[in-house]
This record gives structure tokens, C-alpha cells and sequence, in this order.
């Protein structure tokens, strides 16, 4: 159990005091740029591409790891989509935005601190990839559907391909997430050796990541509301803290199964809260934002209890 708290606590106790900041107002508006700023363009960035760059090749393209967090989003997209279609009567926006906040788990910025903190670097590999194909693919798709809808509400017809494409390109060229992963790839496949002062750079840079996403984290969460808090919220909050989860179980234990640390620490992963990309499509769409920010609130808030009792669940103590 004490182990358990040794890996819990600094990670939300982090988070905890960045939402102190916020609530108290300590940063002021430019203070709170400056930090997100550096988090998201240099420090996140510095951190995922040393992780990536210093992997093992055969970890890079782990078979089942793949099959296990791709089907898992498929099934948890999928079940949400249903739910929105058929239960709710929503609109193909909404829909997409209920899925984005269901499946664009938290990987980036509670993921890879608990993975590091919990199983090692070896063990948060499958935090940074899964958090690579979540903005690839997932962040693809609901600016493809939300673009569509857009599209077909405006003229009554089908969307500009080309438009929708050249939107998607964009969202991932401008993504500081996929870019740095690209490139570490590179290096284990490539066979490619960095240099020393390389290596000590990203790792002085991305040193600074983890404490300050945890900081800016805790910071973006006390500036949301609980105040669309509901059934339709609360569905939202199950979908991602223990259906997208169950479901990586369930593929690892039947079809794909995975080393030990492997498998620990991806059903962690895929048990993180709501990330924040989906606040962000949703304010740009203007599409599903007030329930948005109350999931990714009620969500990283309950998720101090799930992810503790999922850790016990998996033996991690």
C-alpha cells in the first residue's frame, strides 16, 4: 500500500498544487500562457522523443500492443457512438465530441508521469505511443465528422474533401505530440546514434516535463466547472475511467497477449482521465464545451480513486 501512495500521491499531489495556483489565482492570465506554452511546445516534446529515440526497435512496432489500443478505441468509439446515435438523438458534432472525450485519454499528461513513476521508462513506452495514435487518429476523426457536419448543415451538402484533408493535415502538423514521436522513430529504425550532447539536451529539457504538466495540468482543470454535471456527464466519466479500460483487458487476456509491464501499464493508460485536446476541438467548434470541461473535471478528479484501485487490480503495490 505504501508503495502505491509513493507512486499516486506526487502525481496528483502535483496536479493538486496547480490547481491551487489557479483557484487562487497566483500565475495571472499570462503567467498561465507562459507555462502552458513551454509544456506543450518544448518540454512534453523534449521528454517523448528521448523515450521514443532510446526504445528498442521491436518495441517501436510492438505487434499486440497495436492491435490491443487501437481495438480498444474502436470498441469504446464505437459503443459511445452507438449510445450518442440511438439513446441521445445527437447530431454527428456532438457525437464525434462525446467520442473524443471518451477515448483521448489523458496518456501526455497523468499517463506518462504515473507509467514512469509506477513501471520505469521501459514501462511508459506504451503511454507515448498510445498518446501518438490518439492524435493521429482520434483527433483525425472528430475534426473529419465535426467538419462534415459543418459542411452539410451550411450548404446541404457533402463536405469539400479536400477541405476536411487539408484541415486534418494541419491539426497534425501543428501537433508538437506527433512530430517529436516521428522523429525518435526514426532513430531505433534507423539504427541512427545520437550524440551525446543530443541526448543530454532532451533529457535536461524534458526533465522539466513531467512536474510542470502535472502543475499546468492542475492549473487548466481549476478554471472548469461542474456545472452541466449530470446523467449525460456521469455516462461520459464511466465510458472513459473503466469501459475504455475493460476493454484493453479484455483483448490482452483473450487475443493479444502482453508482457507483464506491457500489459499493466497500457490498461493504465487506457484508464486515464479525459485529456484536454478534446476541450480544445471543442472551443474551436464551439461544439459540446460546457460538458466537455465538466468531463475532463469529474473525470481527473474521480480518476485519483479509480486509477488507485486499478493499480491494486493489476498487483502493482
Amino acid at each position: 500500500m505504501l508503495a502505491l501512495i509513493n507512486i499516486i500521491l506526487p502525481v496528483f499531489g502535483i496536479t493538486l498544487c496547480g490547481y491551487v495556483a489557479g483557484r487562487a489565482g497566483l500565475l495571472g492570465k499570462d503567467g498561465i500562457n507562459a507555462l502552458n506554452r513551454f509544456v506543450y511546445y518544448f518540454a512534453l516534446p523534449a521528454l517523448l522523443f528521448i523515450l521514443v529515440s532510446q526504445a528498442p526497435r521491436e518495441r517501436i512496432f510492438y505487434a499486440n500492443f497495436l492491435y490491443v489500443w487501437i481495438g480498444a478505441l474502436v470498441i469504446t468509439y464505437g459503443v459511445t457512438a452507438l449510445i450518442s446515435r440511438y439513446i441521445y438523438r445527437d447530431s454527428l458534432s456532438i457525437m464525434s465530441m462525446r467520442c473524443i472525450n471518451v477515448t483521448f485519454a489523458n496518456c501526455g499528461y497523468i499517463g506518462i508521469p504515473l507509467a514512469i513513476n509506477a513501471f520505469g521508462e521501459d514501462g511508459a513506452l506504451p503511454a507515448v505511443l498510445g498518446v501518438t495514435i490518439l492524435a493521429v487518429f482520434v483527433m483525425s476523426t472528430t475534426i473529419f465528422l465535426i467538419e462534415t457536419d459543418k459542411s452539410r448543415a451550411a450548404a446541404g451538402q457533402a463536405a469539400s474533401k479536400a477541405k476536411i484533408l487539408r484541415q486534418i493535415v494541419m491539426a497534425l502538423l501543428k501537433n508538437p505530440i506527433t512530430i517529436p514521436v516521428a522523429i525518435g522513430v526514426m532513430v531505433p529504425v534507423f539504427r541512427i546514434t545520437l550524440p551525446e550532447v543530443v541526448v543530454d539536451f532532451c533529457r535536461l529539457l524534458g526533465g522539466g516535463a513531467i512536474p510542470v504538466t502535472l502543475f499546468s495540468l492542475g492549473v487548466f482543470i481549476s478554471g472548469q466547472s461542474l456545472k452541466h454535471v449530470g446523467r449525460q456527464a456521469g455516462l461520459l466519466t464511466f465510458l472513459t475511467l473503466a469501459v475504455h479500460p475493460f476493454a484493453a483487458w479484455v483483448l490482452i487476456e483473450t487475443l493479444f497477449p502482453l508482457e507483464p509491464i506491457w500489459a499493466a501499464s497500457t490498461i493504465m493508460s487506457a484508464a486515464m482521465p479525459a485529456g484536454a485536446t478534446a476541450f480544445v476541438i471543442a472551443q474551436r467548434y464551439q461544439v459540446f464545451v460546457a460538458e466537455t470541461s465538466a468531463n475532463i473535471l469529474l473525470s481527473t478528479v474521480l480518476s485519483v480513486g479509480s486509477v488507485s484501485v486499478l493499480l491494486l487490480l493489476l498487483g502493482v503495490t
